[in-house]
């Protein structure tokens, strides 16, 4: 909103949807990193910063995907980091995926008794689509179906799909991985599970459910005493071994330019819930309280259209100083405003400060003019 003049006569129709939390500076330290490459055709280092180097992924439109100017080579990628006198601290490298050549089937069953035929005990099995070199492939969507020979009922597993594949035999991996369940019955015996997919080499494992021991009904096993505990990490250490950094700061009240019977929705924590101003730039403008006086490091928040859309806001402290102006980013959701500069302050103001941008997704951009609407919910 200008300060210098009069807008209430003024129509820009931009409204402000807007919802998020506050948080609070207490020495927050990235660290470092660095992305390297050793990819088969070609090696060579991509970032060594000095302090931090922050990669993005940039998502066209045609949905294609790139890491800076870098273009896309199979082979082997390798991360690394580094302190600040240069010397290695961690490292890992993943080797990109062939061509999907078979299924791999692993079985997941108590550690010590195995499959009890009780009719109640339950086993896991993992599918995986994999390529020549046994690596899942990571995009992988294909249809398996499962085949049970043996004394125990399938479960199955979930998936996208029409009623969530629930008890199906036949049921997709995502991402290359899926898991089903099986129960056993008050059968003991031999147990068959197979899994295939069209051209996939298809896979199988056998395994054995044992017969219930019990004396008048009641078990003599006790499960929990099979299990393994691991020990060999220690004793908890008696220092944290975490230090927090990033400190959420609540609102208790919302004040709005327009429509204040829905200016709570804001910060009420429920993501069907919204406020709108009435359409001018005048009344685009929020006021919240907050539970205590606080150093805002950065606010995070949503807005309406937040793929299509972007904002032109100003964020200012109760006494009036700017801690943030610009034009917000586009994004999947939720979007992190850094404050310029740090002060106490138990109000902030986020408003309108004048026409945003609309496009298409994130391709082609659009300027929007002050007698243009915005609202995608119009």
């Amino acid at each position: 909103m200008d300060r210098e003049r009069d807008p209430s006569n003024e129509r820009d129709d931009q409204r402000q949807d807007v919802r998020g939390y506050f948080r609070e500076i207490n020495d927050f330290d990235p660290g470092f990193a660095v992305l390297t490459s050793a990819a088969e055709h070609g090696c060579g280092e991509f970032f060594k910063p000095r302090k931090v180097q922050h990669v993005s992924a940039a998502v066209e439109h045609e949905t294609k995907a790139s890491i800076g100017d870098f273009v896309f080579k199979p082979g082997n990628l390798v991360a690394v980091s580094y302190d600040s006198n240069n010397n290695v601290i961690s490292q890992d490298a993943l080797l990109t995926t062939g061509e999907a050549k078979s299924i791999k089937l692993n079985l997941y069953a108590h550690p010590g008794t195995g499959l009890i035929a009780d009719g109640a005990d339950m086993v896991m099995a993992e599918v995986e689509v994999q390529d020549a070199n046994g690596i899942t492939c990571p995009l992988a969507n294909d249809l398996i179906t499962f085949d049970i020979q043996g004394p125990v009922e399938f479960i199955g597993g979930l998936a996208k799909g029409k009623d969530n594949y629930v008890r199906s035999k036949t049921i997709p991996v995502e991402c290359g991985i899926n898991r089903v369940l099986l129960r056993s019955t008050r059968q003991p015996g031999k147990i068959k599970l197979i899994a295939k997919s069209g051209s996939l080499k298809p896979d199988t494992i056998e395994f054995e459910s044992s017969a219930f021991d019990a004396v008048d009904g009641l078990s003599k096993i006790i499960r929990g005493n099979e299990l393994y505990c691991r020990l060999s990490r220690g004793a908890t250490p008696s220092n944290p071994s975490y230090k927090v950094s990033r400190i959420p700061v609540s609102a208790i009240e919302s004040k709005a330019g327009a429509n204040q019977e829905t200016a709570m929705n804001v910060i009420d924590d429920n993501e069907m819930t919204e406020w709108r101003n009435s359409g001018t730039r005048s009344t685009g403008w929020l006021d919240f309280t907050l539970s205590r006086p606080a150093n805002l490091s950065e606010i995070c928040l949503k807005l309406t259209g937040w793929r299509n859309r972007s904002y032109k806001l100003r964020v200012l402290s109760d006494n009036g100083t700017l801690l943030w102006e610009g034009e917000t980013a586009r994004s999947l959701g939720y979007i992190t405003l850094p404050m310029s500069q740090v002060v106490s302050t138990r109000n902030v103001r986020i408003e309108l400060s004048g026409a945003g941008s609309q496009k298409e997704g994130f391709s082609r951009k659009r300027q929007s003019g002050l007698h243009q609407s915005t609202c995608l919910f119009e």
